[in-house]
């Protein structure tokens, strides 16, 4: 997580939602990298 908002300030399914969002992210950089 980038420390714009603390995990205390979401609901469980929204850090979900926002892990899977940055690591799909994350997954397509590298992929653009190789």
């Amino acid at each position: 997580m980038d420390g714009l908002f603390s995990e205390a300030d979401l609901d469980p399914e929204m850090i979900k939602l926002e892990r899977a969002q940055l690591e799909r992210q994350r997954l397509e950089r590298i992929k653009k990298e190789e």
